[in-house]
């Protein structure tokens, strides 16, 4: 809501990047005053800083450690610290060795159909009827209903199973929307309550509040939350953020294209909503081969993670 704020106040392009970036600069302090992870500060012979990172949270939460709590602490950290004496310092490389070059890949899949689908949407949410900031008002408010939609079937079954129904969903609606006509105004609307998936691509002036509603739940369930999530429980603690920074740089430069998808429309009509749609499903489909995190242990070492990846 602050974007729409800066842009209705703001008349250029250069005036609203300014803007927010000024507003991005003040969560630089964020660096200095969040704390880092316990286990990797400990992966990296910060024992003592890790335990006062776990005292804090302790007084936090308005509890106290006692001596044998401390000692035990102490004792895991220093067990952390000498298994990592003897491994290998993982590198983004390592996300296409030891095996996991498959798992690699098929979340990279994910990553692209996911960002390719959501920007292809955003670009082109201006084709959508209606004043424009009163369309992004109403599809950001719309977040506040739909976030717990994907939050309690994350908790119950997993990301895992989550993400890829919600794929498949995705993928299947988006392939079936793009050869219904437009004029069928009943047809097209029956795919996006059925789904919930998808709404700019037929400008339906008499649904234009229900339009946005499914739009914006389209846009979360394209989000990157979940992706963010499954993706790092599924790599050890020493490459986890690697292999996180890695996928979304590789789904950024596929995404140069979505701009681009609108106008394949001139060469064949169906043909953008059958791009996003088919990879989408596909990518679905490849998460059901991956590990399953549901309530397990996060992978410590690559070692602990190619075990999770066989189980």
């Amino acid at each position: 809501m602050t974007l729409l704020v800066i842009a209705y106040l703001c008349s250029t392009w250069t005036m609203i990047h300014v803007n927010a970036g000024v507003i991005f600069l003040c969560m630089l302090p964020l660096y200095f005053t969040l704390p880092e992870s316990p286990r990797w500060l400990a992966q990296n012979g910060h024992q003592k800083e890790a335990f006062n990172v776990i005292q804090n949270m302790a007084q936090t939460n308005s509890k106290s450690i006692n001596e044998d709590a401390k000692r035990e602490i102490e004792g895991i950290f220093q067990d952390i610290a000498n298994e990592e004496k003897g491994a290998t310092k993982l590198t983004p490389l390592d996300l296409f060795k030891h095996g996991e070059w498959k798992k690699t890949l098929k979340l990279s899949c994910t990553w692209i159909g996911l960002c390719i689908s959501y920007y292809a949407l955003s670009l082109n949410s201006s084709d959508l009827h209606g004043d424009i900031y009163v369309n992004y008002a109403l599809s950001r408010l719309t977040t506040l209903v739909s976030m717990p939609l994907m939050v309690l079937p994350s908790i119950y079954f997993g990301l895992k199973l989550s993400m890829a129904t919600i794929q498949v969903l995705l993928g299947i609606s988006c392939t079936v929307l793009a050869f219904i006509p437009k004029e069928n105004t009943i047809g097209v609307l029956i795919v996006y309550l059925s789904a919930l998936v998808f709404a700019s691509s037929s400008k339906l002036s008499h649904f234009k509040v229900c339009n946005y509603i499914v739009l914006q739940y389209y846009e979360f369930l394209s989000d990157f939350t979940t992706c963010y999530n499954y993706t790092g429980e599924l790599y050890p603690t020493n490459l986890r953020s690697q292999a996180v920074g890695f996928q979304s740089m590789v789904a950024r430069i596929f995404c140069l294209c979505a701009p681009q998808l609108g106008v394949l429309a001139k060469i064949w009509q169906p043909l953008p909503m059958v791009i996003v749609g088919i990879p989408i499903t596909i990518s679905g489909f490849l998460l059901l081969s991956l590990p399953n995190t549901h309530r397990k242990e996060l992978p410590g070492s690559i070692n602990h993670a190619m075990e999770l990846q066989e189980s």
